[in-house]
């Protein structure tokens, strides 16, 4: 005979995955086979759970000013990589780069970001994985004479 505690047990922890899969469900939102750019100016940035977002105010060929919201990874992952709520200033003109929506709106997850300065800033998990493979390309050259 099965415990009904077990069998408690093992629906909560299913509700929890579903919710937890329920709010971090990329795919019926974002489109990740596709890229877009915009360049603009930053009117907001907030290093927020559950996910951070920024606004910036593009111009499009007709003069017309569309506010694009760009959102990211949750605080805690931006802040363990040395993120902070200064890593974005409000009134800077940059590029940005992500996946946009399934529905076309003015709004995409961000993938990485150009400053006028020319200095770029990644998605953490893609600055990990890219420093990872870097890591993999020294190991397999041959050693030096």
């Amino acid at each position: 005979m099965r415990s009904p505690i077990k069998g408690l047990a093992c629906g909560a922890w299913l509700l929890c995955l579903d919710v937890a899969s329920a709010h971090h469900a990329f795919a019926p939102v974002y489109d990740g086979n596709r890229i877009v750019t915009v360049a603009g100016v930053v009117t907001a940035f907030r290093l927020v759970n559950p996910h951070a977002q920024m606004s910036v105010d593009v111009t499009d060929d007709a003069g017309k000013v569309v506010t694009w919201n760009v959102e990211f990874d949750g605080r805690l992952n931006l802040t363990n990589d040395g993120w902070s709520d200064d890593t974005i200033t409000i009134g800077e003109r940059l590029s940005v780069t992500g996946n946009p929506t399934h529905t076309g709106s003015s709004r995409m997850f961000f993938v990485s970001l150009q400053r006028a300065d020319g200095t770029a800033l990644l998605r953490p998990a893609i600055a990990r994985i890219q420093a990872l493979e870097d890591q993999r390309r020294q190991r397999r050259q041959p050693a030096g004479p």
